[in-house]
Order: C-alpha cells, then structure tokens, then sequence
C-alpha cells in the first residue's frame, strides 16, 4: 500500500475499530468481470468500513454489496485495496461504506477522538439489557473496574430514552447467533481447516497496556480484546511467536514486571499501520 493510500485510509476512519468475526455474504462482480457470491466473515469493522476475509479476487474502486447474516441487513461497499492478511487463511480486503447511516454492523460507534491519551478512557463493547442496542462505549477507568465488579453499568440509552443497565458483551456471542445456514457452512469449513474455538471467551475492551520484552524496551499500547486466558494488541515493536513478554493490563503506570508473564502465540504484520498485531497467551504472575 502507497504512503498515499495509508494516509487517506488513516484520515478516513473516524470512528475506532474492533476486531471482530462477522458473518457476511458478499456479493458483486470479480476482477475478472464475472458476477460472485461468497459466504465470509469481517475481520475488523468500524462505522464507514471494513476489513473482510475474501478469497474471490476483487477489483479496487469496483462496488460489492455485504449483508450481515446476523441480521440480514446489507449495504453497498467501495472496494479500496487488497491488504495484508491479519487472521485466519484468505485474503483480506479494505472496503468502504458508502451508505454509513445503515446500520449494518447492529454497534453504534463513538466518534474517535484525537490524540487521546491510552489512560483517559476505555472503548469496551457493551449491551443494553432491555432494548439489547450494541455500542462501542468510552468509559472511564474507574467506570469500567467497577463495571467489571458489578457486571453492570447504568448509562443512558438513545433507542429506550432512559437510563439503563448495560453488560459487557462477549465477542462469541456475535459469532454464534442465529445466522443462517450459510455462515454455518463456513464455519464447519473453518473447523475442517484446522481453526480452533478459542478456550476463553474474548471481551472488546480497549485498556491501556504497558509491554516489556526480554530485552528490557517498554511500550504503551491498548488492548484490541482480552479473556482470562490471552490478549490481543497492537504494537509497532516487532516481536516472534514464542517470545516471552511482561505485562501490565489497565495501570499505564505499572512496572510490567509486577503484573503479568505472556507468550506470544501469533503475530501478523499490518503494512498500512506499521504496525504489528499479536495475540498472546498469559501465563503465571510476574
């Protein structure tokens, strides 16, 4: 990708992204002129765009149409480039909504705010209970340890205009809903290829992360979604599956030494970030 395409595909995200497997249905023609239909999953989403695991070849600036098979809501996309692959075994692909007032994705977004400091808040996916409206909300440290207790936060609700308990959400509950046979062809294809269900179920949350490697160099980062079990972040120091990392999750100003031990399990280069994406096992406390 040109310096070019990552400065306006930076410019252009407005909203802050989650990593999260979607189901889809992407339909439109291929490079090659000839009309498809393919049955995937996103790979990151966000209020105007997407990243989305495809194997059918498709045609930068060309028009595809998604459907979300979770509530069968479709939009029409601008294909931007072929990026580099993040998860999983297909090509992936940035493309663009072109009509962002539809809410395809079920979430509503908050409008990122620039240059915010990692500790001033955190971005955590959560369910209202009575009208069960998703959001990606910013919250407070503090908010959020006690959410955390509590299991529950009351805020306010723009679809009940009312004050009301929200929960976090579980990114398995997005991917297990009733989404149609399709998807669940692709995810007994997934299963045939080796792709394993994780043992702990992933919350979005992006907390502030403070990393030590073995070489001693410090990072300050966020989370992009944890469990009890691992976490996954982003990270411009390059590091190699099996390294062994220090961890401080939710204190910025924790000596990682003091908190937690982690492998690296796997990690994938993100070009137009310069940026490396990882997934990490944790171990014993430090």
């Amino acid at each position: 990708m040109s310096e070019e395409d990552s400065s306006h595909r930076r410019t252009h995200r407005r909203t802050e992204r989650v990593l999260i497997q979607v189901p889809i249905e992407v339909k439109g023609a291929d490079a090659g002129g000839r009309p498809f239909r393919e049955t995937s999953r996103t790979v990151v989403i966000n209020h105007n765009g997407a990243r989305i695991s495809l194997r059918t070849t498709l045609c930068p600036e060309s028009r595809v149409t998604i459907t979300n098979l979770q509530n069968q809501m479709s939009c029409p996309f601008r294909v931007v480039s072929r990026v580099q692959k993040t998860i999983g075994l297909e090509p992936e692909w940035g493309v663009e909504c072109l009509e962002p007032e539809i809410d395809i994705w079920g979430i509503l977004f908050p409008e990122k705010l620039p240059a915010r400091a990692p500790e001033e808040t955190v971005d955590v996916l959560l369910a209202c209970t009575v009208c069960h409206t998703r959001e990606l909300a910013q919250l407070s440290l503090e908010s959020y340890r006690g959410l955390v207790t509590k299991s529950l936060v009351t805020r306010d609700c723009g679809k009940c205009l009312d004050s009301t308990e929200w929960r976090l959400c579980f990114i398995e509950e997005d991917e297990e809903g009733d989404i149609g046979a399709p998807a669940i062809k692709e995810k007994t294809r997934l299963r045939a290829a080796g792709v394993e269900r994780r043992r702990a179920k992933r919350l979005t949350a992006k907390l502030p992360l403070r990393l030590r490697t073995s070489d001693g160099a410090e990072e300050v980062t966020r989370t992009e979604n944890l469990s009890k079990t691992g976490v996954c972040f982003y990270s411009r120091r390059q590091m190699m599956a099996g390294d062994r990392i220090a961890l401080a999750v939710g204190d910025p100003s924790a000596t990682p030494g003091h908190k937690l031990r982690a492998r690296v399990v796997w990690v994938r280069a993100v070009g137009g970030d310069d940026q490396f994406l990882y997934g990490v096992e944790l171990e014993e406390s430090a």
